[in-house]
């Protein structure tokens, strides 16, 4: 068994819960966008 994935988790599924977690593009895009803007409260 590889050592280097917590519990034995395969790439996959570590992968799979690592997206669950993440932030879209397309948000990350957005609140740049605002923030630019000066919107801070709105990013």
């Amino acid at each position: 068994m590889r050592s280097d994935f917590a519990n034995g988790e395969t790439r996959l599924l570590c992968w799979q819960r690592v997206r669950e977690y993440a932030v879209p593009p397309a948000m990350i895009e957005s609140a740049t966008a605002r923030r630019a803007a000066g919107d801070w409260a709105g990013a």
